[in-house]
Formats: C-alpha cells, sequence, structure tokens
C-alpha cells in the first residue's frame, strides 16, 4: 500500500510527543476508531466523526458519575446549541449553550 492509497509514509513526531501518556492514549483511541469504522457505512462514519470533533468544545460532566461526555446529538437554532448527552452509567440529560459565548479549553 502506497502512502497515496493509505498506506505509511515517512515521518518523525516532533520531540517528546511520544513520550506523552496522553499520545499512547491517543494512539489507542485511533486504534479503536478505525476498527470501529469497519462496522459503519463509510459516509456515515465520516459525519459522524465531523459532528464529534465540532462537538468536542461542548462536553458536560455527568452529574452522576461526574464523567465528561460530549454531545450525541445536537441542535443549532437561534444562537445557540442544544446537546443530548448519554453516560456509560445510563444517566441521560440535555445542556444547552450558547454559541456566541467565550469557550474555555
Amino acid at each position: 500500500m502506497t502512502p497515496e492509497n493509505g498506506g505509511p509514509r515517512t515521518y518523525a513526531h516532533p520531540a517528546g510527543l511520544y513520550e506523552l501518556p496522553e499520545w499512547e492514549v491517543a494512539l489507542a483511541a485511533l486504534d479503536a476508531v478505525a476498527h470501529a469504522a469497519k462496522k459503519v457505512l463509510h459516509l456515515d462514519w465520516i459525519a459522524a466523526v465531523d459532528n464529534a470533533v465540532r462537538a468536542l468544545p461542548y462536553g458536560d460532566c455527568c452529574s452522576r458519575c461526574r464523567v465528561t461526555r460530549f454531545p450525541h446529538q445536537a441542535t443549532v437554532a437561534d444562537g445557540g446549541l442544544s446537546g443530548r448527552y448519554r453516560c456509560a452509567c445510563g444517566h441521560e440529560w440535555t445542556c444547552g449553550w450558547a454559541l456566541d459565548a467565550p469557550l474555555l479549553m
């Protein structure tokens, strides 16, 4: 497989990146994403990832287990975003965000 059709290419990560514990977590997550992507229609997967990336600033903390979750569904209207959230603990909720508010990340 060549680099032009998704194969590996020559690279060197920035100094220290590969030493970060977060980098190993990110690589494991990307591996899981690659495996999950094989289970759904390609265009549906691309749309879901695009939506998820756009929703990253709108993470909210589960009131039961205190884990940050990201919206699995969002409605954007009247200058705001209303997100639907579902936690692994079973808790579901909605949260609203003003889209013109500064986000702290």
